[in-house]
């Protein structure tokens, strides 16, 4: 209720949250699990909920809802953030055919390797090693050398054309072709690629 009456009218929502967890199914416990799904995921549908009734005085509103590389495909390792993404992704495609007929758009949107503190503040699963989380965290702070300014005007540009998904970054492009292509087999090629 405060958001709506904060913002009465609204024509853009960007859901865009995210909290990593490094660890196995194994290494992690339910409590981490539930945190990453509600932060990563409930919040999402929750914006929506709220949002929706101001969206639809709107005409042309759009939701950009933000997923992330590992929405597209999940490596080993990140078992609560991946399914919190891939929850992400369908809750977007489910949103485009409900909301197609009110004239309000959805985008998903895949960032890969936008530089941000997400690695550096990745959470660490209950049961995994200090030196492995710490090390994993290093490594995937290398991988994210993309701008955010870079990533902002990627995503400003596809919610303006309306499109349906919008890959930021060669990354991104790539492992969507991948995941396509090679649906369930692709695991081998993702972790060299974190290697």
């Amino acid at each position: 209720k405060q958001i709506t009456a904060d913002h009465p009218k609204v024509s853009l929502l960007i859901n865009n949250a995210g909290i990593a967890l490094n660890g196995s199914i194994e290494e992690i416990s339910l409590d981490n699990f539930e945190l990453v799904l509600t932060i990563n995921f409930r919040a999402q549908v929750a914006l929506v909920k709220a949002l929706l009734p101001t969206l639809k005085q709107t005409p042309g509103a759009h939701i950009g809802n933000v997923s992330t590389l590992f929405g597209l495909v999940a490596p080993a390792g990140q078992v609560a953030y991946a399914s919190s993404k891939f929850a992400v992704r369908g809750f977007s495609d489910v949103l485009k055919m409900e909301l197609k007929p009110l004239n309000i758009g959805v985008s998903t949107i895949y960032p890969a390797g936008v530089k941000t503190n997400i690695a550096r503040n990745s959470l660490k699963g209950d049961h995994l090693d200090d030196k492995k989380a710490a090390a994993n965290n290093t490594h995937f702070e290398k991988l994210l050398t993309m701008t955010p300014e870079r990533a902002a005007e990627i995503i400003v540009g596809g919610i303006e054309k309306r499109k349906s998904r919008v890959l930021v970054g060669g990354v991104a492009r790539l492992f969507d072709i991948i995941a396509r292509l090679m649906p369930g087999s692709y695991g081998g090629l993702v972790a060299r690629f974190m290697k």
